[in-house]
């Protein structure tokens, strides 16, 4: 079979997980195209893979806009034009992707099959918006007055205008969804969902209920990470710690809550931060 995988090229992760999964295709004696944005295009080329190109927001637009203010009308209509004749030229079996919120309305309009590839805030953020968001603003520490107030107002108003946020954004593409004959989306992130979903994740961190198109198979580990980082030869002979929640969720306050318990560990931790810092202790 011949797979189309169509990772989203800003963030690494969306890319390797996309990257494991084709080689472990490839191993089992199947074919895999790349359809992926400059950034990470010599990437997916480096690893073996034939690649076409994508349109793809910068990284550095992506890292610094928390509102999706990236994903305009002309940008997800033209993503799905150029999607529609990757997939006439390369003639796919089937379409996996990762965070591309156009590959599942490119694989529909072709009568492909699609699956996308999610990790459980992912798909949480899709089937229960509102409750997701109060995890994103996780436990307020305790306050009196003024302070309390405030508190106890975001955690009241914040989910119910993400929700809205969600909504909006995906009110953007209704017109370009209605031309090609698609229904419209109730939120943003139902755009993620093939008809299968991979979730590469731990099932510690996936909803209590999952829908029956799911299929839990844990993190994807790209053999390209193999190599260690130079240094890494900097720390004495305790156990490393890697630490890191992604760039999903690092509004909660679970991140500060692990640091905090590893402290004064007999470890060393290396504490990934996504692109707001990094530190190493």
């Amino acid at each position: 079979m011949h797979a189309l995988f169509i990772p989203f090229a800003p963030s690494w992760a969306h890319v390797s997980r996309c990257l494991a999964l084709a080689e472990a295709w490839r191993a089992n004696g199947h074919t895999a195209t790349f359809a992926i944005g400059p950034e990470q295009f010599a990437t997916a080329q480096n690893a073996g893979f034939e690649t076409r190109p994508v349109p793809e927001v910068p990284g550095a637009v992506f890292r610094t806009d928390q509102g999706f203010r990236w994903l305009t009308r002309e940008y997800f209509a033209q993503n799905l034009q150029t999607e529609q004749s990757i997939l006439a030229d390369v003639k796919p079996d089937i379409v996996i992707f990762d965070f591309r919120f156009t590959a599942s309305s490119s694989a529909h309009l072709a009568h492909l099959p699609s699956v996308s590839i999610l990790h459980g805030s992912a798909l949480r953020l899709a089937l229960r918006p509102r409750e997701t968001a109060r995890l994103l603003i996780g436990d307020p520490r305790p306050a009196r007055g003024i302070s309390a107030l405030r508190l106890c107002l975001i955690r009241r108003l914040f989910p119910i205008v993400f929700q809205l946020v969600l909504r909006t954004v995906a009110r953007r593409f209704a017109s370009v969804l209605k031309t090609r004959g698609l229904p419209p989306v109730n939120s943003l992130f139902d755009l993620l969902l093939g008809d299968e979903i991979l979730l590469a994740d731990i099932p510690d961190l996936l909803p209590p209920e999952i829908p029956s198109n799911c299929h839990v198979i844990g993190p994807l580990m790209w053999s390209g990470w193999d190599q260690p980082a130079p240094w890494l030869d900097e720390f004495d002979a305790r156990p490393l710690v890697y630490v890191t929640m992604g760039s999903t969720v690092e509004a909660q306050s679970t991140l500060v809550k692990i640091i905090e318990a590893l402290r004064n560990a007999p470890y060393n931790i290396v504490v990934s931060t996504g692109h707001l810092y990094s530190a190493r202790s």
